[in-house]
């Protein structure tokens, strides 16, 4: 078997990690999560509450897809270990991921402190949602690039889109839909996410065990 057959073996086996849905899900229930935020805000929940809250629905989610890739994705597909060049693009990746929460943290710990500023809202609070939709199509672009799954670059473009979205909502029509628009890209990824598990599952049935 030649060098090329191998290399195109191991990239086939990389993709395939990201066709049990698993991941479009995960993607979905974390912008999903966001909404709640945005609701609870809305309802009149404390910072704090509502931080702990967030917190807490992000870890459930987070130990979720861990199970879930456990249960259903390994039996299915077993473990693969990638070359060296393959393993640089994960931990690219895996860089990319904690720079844009730490980026987030950011701006979430930028947006709280200018709320509460004594002399009220500067001009620079209203470059955060910029820097929201900058972040999120810049770090989507570069993990669809490091990570060859074509569909995060349409995930960053909804990550970013209900921002700008509620701005011009609230702008010209006085109202206040983020939830709404939140929760539609979420539901966009989850829905894509479930066919492609669906799928999944009717391609890769669970192996028969030995006798």
């Amino acid at each position: 078997m030649t060098l090329l057959n191998l290399n195109e073996i191991e990239k086939k086996a990389y993709r395939s990690t990201f066709q049990d849905g698993l991941w479009d899900i995960f993607l979905g229930l974390l912008l999903l999560n966001l909404a709640v935020g945005a609701l609870l805000a809305n309802r009149g929940v404390s910072e704090r509450l509502n931080m702990i809250i967030l917190t807490a629905l992000g870890v459930l989610i987070v130990l979720a897809f861990v199970i879930g890739k456990k249960r259903i994705t390994v039996p299915r597909m077993g473990v693969v270990k990638f070359g060296p060049k393959r393993k640089r693009k994960i931990w690219k990746s895996r860089l990319i991921l904690l720079g844009s929460v730490l980026a987030g943290l950011i701006v979430f710990l930028a947006a709280l402190l200018i709320s509460y500023h004594p002399a009220g809202r500067p001009k620079i609070l209203f470059l955060l949602p910029a820097a929201w939709v900058a972040n999120t199509i810049i770090v989507f672009s570069l993990l669809a690039y490091y990570l060859d799954c074509a569909r995060l670059y349409a995930y960053g473009l909804l990550f970013a889109l209900p921002v700008p979205c509620q701005i011009i909502l609230k702008k010209f029509f006085g109202v206040n839909l983020i939830t709404m628009t939140l929760a539609v890209s979420a539901a966009v990824m989850i829905f894509v996410g479930t066919l492609l598990l669906n799928r999944f599952l009717r391609d890769h049935p669970l192996p028969m065990k030995e006798l």
